[in-house]
């Protein structure tokens, strides 16, 4: 479930089961001052307040199921700064006709069944800590006065800070009730023993597992009986209150509670269709922080649902609104819809007063109308100033004015991010208008903007280029570079070709006496030492050579001509191989560490032993190629195509493939660690006997993927991805995440699943013989025509499956949950072992 909210209420969620029928409840929380126009204040304020505000608590606010009767709670302290007696006073609360008084004092203990003289107090904290009880007092273990305490100066019996105002104690035998006005936990008796009695064998059968039949939905209820309204089960309209020495400056606080309505909208899934309606909500609480100045408001409401888990509902939208004045329900279909669109329903996230009245708004970042302001902003400012007075100045003396010729662009004020959503679309339709205004010019004069431009160097007359102009300033100034400073320069001139050459002018390969002049020097140079380091070679023809264990390292090849060339074993470390025909060429053993073979043609290139580590790899033909035991690492494979080629024994890992088409490839043997296939389509693709760890196909499409015997670990098939007819069988999942995913006819035949996540997923006629899948989850997975015979699913999590025409004969079932799974008369159980199964609830097969 999506909750889409305003950035100034919170929503809870809670799904809950009684008498056979699943309920979503949900409860919108609205934190607003305590001023005479109430403003709402940011959620985060929210959170933090119960943080610091309800320690005894952990925080807890509400439990997100309707309450019986709307009631208030209070939290914070007691002051005596309003009157003489520093030793004890009352506080006292009263909303619309209810009230409710405590006494508060400063410290005491009883003396010969008499209490001691209170100490004087400032203030007093309100909590159960004040009130009566103690460690074995069940209904309320954090407070005191129950029984006498060990201290260093002995036994001593207190009494408790907090008492009602009648029904006092009057002896250190008597009992008390406890008393704030503080929220009561609920596993307290007083609050607890409202759940029912009548969880017996019936309850086991029909209603397992919601609540008993006999439940008092007071056990909702947070506040003590005597801060409810019991024939109410929503607070009076806008009721008045008035609060007494609970604000350390003002006596008595006194207010309206504020004429809101809050509304809350669901997306839901019935009959396979989204359904779009409202829950009808109920002012049940205001929950008060009178040193704060703030109040908590609660609206709750709930409705039937179809799935125990609240799976059948998609989105969770709240609103507020004045009474009065309400909303269309076409005005909040359209807020979800704008939020929900991913291309700009970001920027509709910050539209308050879509969900919010906009009286009611308070102010926060969100309001805030940002600067830009800053040294950098300021010097541009100031350069942009300097500059065009320099203009001026020419142009006066010519005769003309640069405001009329160029006028200065408005300073266009940064939106608010509440109108994030206009300034963005006003930007977007100027930059269009802007757009069509140049395209109607260049029209108009003749230009043709989708033309071929002016010549542009090529990548590698680029950098040559660069390179002398760095070297010549280095003999302009020498003292300017040192030899340290001059060598970093110059590699990361290269570094900056070998990441960048996909994106540059091709250049020229060689042919004629030149090409042959270049072949005759690297002929020399190997028979003299093999060392062809740093050397230009771009568009050379080196078709046909032995370069065995040539050091190649910084060598520039690009667009070189590599056909049947053998490169065993060597150095091309930082090579620059960038459209390189490296066709039927041999590089067994060799380093292209940090090389570049983007837009490279190897087709039945042979990189057996190689290594690839943080090789440039884009746009790359890799056609029939042989990667047996290479090692590639940190790679990022875009538009690079491979084809039928081998990596049996290769080791993979940190590499990311994006968009591209995997046909036929072998990773048999193969080790493969965080290796992420992201909107790929493979087909035919075989890791069978591999490891794998950590990787991932994401929106990826497959067709006759197989893994037999490999094993995998950690490995998630995430988004789109498609797993038609796969083949497991034999191998080893381990914390593998399959979720949601299509594995029709999948086969997993002896495969062991160890905490795998199959839930969701479609695996009917998938064929699971002698697998062992225990302790795997595999909710709401369609099963139907499934084959498990004789499979192992001990402990496992079968919660709501179909399992229509499914084979479970031999199928061990010890222990697992099958609870509210579909069966039908073709499912097949014979010699199942079923003990402990657990079956109930059952599916009813009801929809609301």
């Amino acid at each position: 479930m999506k909750v889409v909210k305003p950035l100034r209420l919170s929503a809870l969620h809670r799904p809950f089961s009684w008498q056979g029928q699943n309920h979503l409840g949900v409860s919108v929380l609205a934190l607003a001052d305590m001023g005479a126009s109430p403003r709402l204040r940011p959620e985060p304020e929210l959170w933090q307040l119960a943080a610091e505000e309800l320690t005894l608590s952990g925080g807890v606010l509400d439990l997100a199921i309707p309450k019986a009767c709307a009631e208030f709670l209070a939290t914070g302290n007691a002051y005596t700064h309003h009157q003489q007696d520093k030793t004890a006073c009352a506080v006292k609360i009263q909303l619309d006709s209810l009230e409710k008084t405590l006494v508060v004092f400063g410290d005491r203990h009883w003396i010969n069944d008499r209490p001691s003289t209170p100490l004087p107090f400032a203030e007093m904290r309100l909590d159960w800590r004040r009130a009566y009880g103690g460690t074995q007092f069940a209904d309320n273990p954090h407070g005191i006065g129950a029984t006498p305490e060990t201290f260093p100066q002995g036994r001593i019996h207190r009494l408790p800070n907090i008492e009602p105002l009648q029904e006092r104690l009057t002896s250190p035998r008597h009992s008390a009730q406890p008393a704030s006005f503080d929220a009561l936990d609920i596993t307290w008796p007083r609050r607890f023993s409202r759940i029912g009695k009548n969880y017996d064998a019936d309850w086991l059968k029909n209603d397992f597992p919601g609540f008993a039949n006999d439940i008092d939905w007071r056990l909702f209820n947070m506040a003590d009986s005597d801060q409810q309204f019991p024939q109410r089960d929503t607070l009076p309209p806008q009721a008045a209150y008035r609060i007494w020495n609970m604000h350390p400056s003002e006596p008595m606080q006194q207010g309206h509670l504020p004429p809101w309505r809050a509304r809350c909208f669901i997306n839901r899934l019935r009959g396979g269709e989204a359904h779009f309606g409202e829950i009808t909500m109920r002012h049940t609480t205001v929950w008060f922080f009178p040193h704060r100045e703030q109040m908590l408001l609660i609206y709750q409401g709930s409705l039937p649902i179809n799935e125990d888990d609240a799976a059948d509902v998609m989105q969770l939208m709240p609103a507020l609104e004045i009474e009065g004045k309400s909303r269309s329900v076409a005005h909040y279909r359209q807020v979800l819809d704008q939020r929900l669109d991913k291309e700009h329903g970001a920027l509709h996230a910050f539209r308050e007063k879509d969900l919010l009245p906009e009286c009611c708004i308070g102010p926060w970042l969100d309001t805030e109308t940002p600067t830009l302001q800053s040294p950098m902003v300021e010097n541009i400012a100031a350069y942009e100033h300097h500059q065009r007075e320099q203009h001026r100045q020419r142009l006066q003396r010519e005769g003309r004015d640069i405001d009329d010729m160029f006028p200065a662009p408005p300073a266009e004020p940064m939106p608010s991010l509440e109108k994030l959503a206009e300034f963005v679309d006003g930007m977007e339709q100027r930059a269009e208008a802007h757009y069509r205004e140049i395209l109607d010019g260049a029209q108009a004069n003749g230009i043709d903007i989708d033309g071929p431009g002016p010549a542009d160097l090529s990548g590698a007359e680029s950098y040559q280029q660069q390179r002398d102009q760095l070297f010549q300033q280095a003999r302009q100034r020498p003292d300017a570079f040192s030899d340290k400073q001059l060598g970093e320069s110059e590699r990361a001139l290269h570094q900056m070709y070998l990441m960048s050459a996909q994106a540059q002018n091709p250049a020229l390969r060689l042919s004629g006496d030149l090409a042959h002049i270049i072949r005759q020097r690297v002929t020399a140079a190997m028979q003299r030492d093999k060392d062809l380091s740093g050397l230009d070679l771009t568009g050379a023809d080196l078709s046909g050579m032995d370069l065995s264990h040539a050091t190649l390292r910084g060598t520039l090849l690009e667009n070189a001509n590599l056909r049947q060339t053998r490169l065993v074993g060597c150095d091309l470390r930082e090579a620059m191989l960038a459209r390189a025909d490296l066709s039927g060429a041999v590089l067994q053993q060799a380093d292209l560490s940090h090389a570049s073979l983007a837009l490279a043609k190897c087709e039945a290139t042979d990189f057996g032993g190689a290594q690839l580590h943080e090789t440039n790899i884009q746009q790359t033909l890799f056609q029939r190629c042989d990667f047996t035991m290479a090692s590639l690492r940190d790679l990022l494979g875009y538009e690079t195509l491979l084809g039928q080629c081998d990596f049996n024994r290769a080791t993979l890992a940190n590499i990311t493939l994006m968009e591209l088409q995997l046909e036929q490839l072998i990773f048999s043997h193969a080790r493969l660690d965080k290796v992420s296939f992201i909107k790929c389509r493979l087909l035919a693709v075989n890791f069978d006997r591999a490891r794998l760890e950590s990787c991932a196909w994401v929106d990826t499409e497959t067709q006759s993927l197989s893994f037999r015997a490999a094993r995998l670990t950690a490995c998630a098939f995430a988004a789109k991805t498609l797993l038609p007819q796969a083949d497991f069988s034999d191998a080893t999942l381990n914390q593998c995440n399959l979720r949601q995913m299509p594995l029709q006819r999948a086969n997993f035949s002896r495969a062991r699943l160890d905490n795998c996540d199959l839930s969701e997923t479609q695996l009917n006629e998938a064929d699971f013989r002698q697998a062992n899948g225990s302790g795997s989850l595999f909710i709401r997975s369609d099963l139907s025509q499934a084959n498990l015979r004789d499979a192992n699913f001990i402990a496992a999590i079968l919660q709501k499956c179909v399992l229509s025409g499914a084979d479970l004969q031999g199928t061990n079932l010890f222990r697992a949950d099958l609870s509210q799974s579909q069966v039908d008369r073709a499912t097949r159980l014979d010699g199942a072992y079923t003990a402990r199964v657990k079956t109930l609830p059952r599916h009813n097969g009801k929809e609301v």
